[in-house]
């Protein structure tokens, strides 16, 4: 048998364990279910090939462990309110720092999204809301591409104060549990040998396939992945100009976000944390970072 023909076996193989999953979700939802999930997971259970191949191909194809890990997840999205945020959740402190935003695509097309390290600080007020955001965001790139993007942890500047292992260990437990087989692979930028110690730590929480999936790149090696005219400017030899502090329409300062009850007092700390300063109008902040 041909390589052509065998690979159409294969897809034929795994379309059929792909409807079979969904018969097997179908048939052990109830309305006891209806509780944990929201109904627009549901809905894309029963129309979204790639939502069940992704559980399929995390697990070798076993469809018992699969069908746990999409109901865990199922469930999970719904405790975690993936599906209630929007943009204007978040405060626009978020956006005008910079630190974590999609941003154009790598040399085969796939959407990038950027984590700048040196951006972060753990302030315990702002844990949950990090963690909200970062899902949001995560959540966001992985529905628009269908599931096939790559992840940048921009490293340029970071040390010792942006550590965070907590986050860290959040970070690697949502994409590894919730978004299987989700990005293609992970480029990690110019890694200062001070966080050395931190990312072998990090690293052993990986699975042995995703260690795999790590590009490191320091200098020109970057654009290796990405074009140079695609890379933002704040890199080196980054020629684009688009904006990564740009805020989305709708999204207001924190004062105004009543729902994320912090005091004055509170959002005056996390400003002066991230070097956030508001301008004599009130309107507009200054970053600097």
């Amino acid at each position: 048998m041909s390589e052509s023909n065998n690979d159409e076996s294969n897809d034929n193989e795994l379309n059929e364990k792909i409807g079979s999953l969904r018969q097997k979700f179908l048939n052990s939802y109830n309305e006891d279910n209806d509780r944990l999930y929201d109904d627009c997971d549901v809905r894309r259970v029963q129309k979204c090939d790639w939502l069940l191949k992704r559980y399929l191909l995390a697990h070798n194809c076993n469809q018992e462990l699969a069908l746990n890990n999409l109901k865990d997840t199922l469930e999970w999205r719904k405790s975690f309110g993936v599906n209630q945020r929007t943009d204007a959740y978040f405060p626009d402190d978020f956006y005008k720092i910079g630190g974590l935003f999609q941003y154009n695509c790598d040399k085969t097309g796939l959407p990038l999204l950027y984590i700048r390290i040196c951006v972060h600080r753990k302030v315990q007020e702002l844990a949950q809301l990090v963690k909200e955001f970062f899902v949001h965001k995560v959540n966001q790139i992985d529905v628009s591409s269908g599931g096939q993007w790559v992840l940048v942890f921009d490293c340029t500047a970071s040390g010792l104060s942006n550590v965070d292992m907590d986050f860290s260990r959040f970070m690697i437990d949502v994409l590894q549990n919730y978004f299987p087989k989700s990005y293609k692979y992970v480029i990690i930028y110019e890694m200062p040998w001070l966080l050395a110690t931190f990312w072998k730590i990090s690293r052993m929480w990986l699975s042995e396939e995703d260690r795999q999936q790590i590009k490191l790149a320091s200098g020109q090696e970057i654009f290796t992945f990405i074009d140079a005219k695609q890379v933002p400017q704040h890199i080196q030899g980054g020629q684009c100009l688009q904006n990564i502090y740009r805020v989305p329409d709708g999204v207001l300062p924190a004062e105004q976000l009543k729902h994320l009850k912090f005091t004055e007092e509170q959002i005056r700390h996390f400003r002066t944390v991230f070097n956030i300063q508001q301008n004599d109008d009130k309107s507009e902040y200054i970053n600097n970072n």
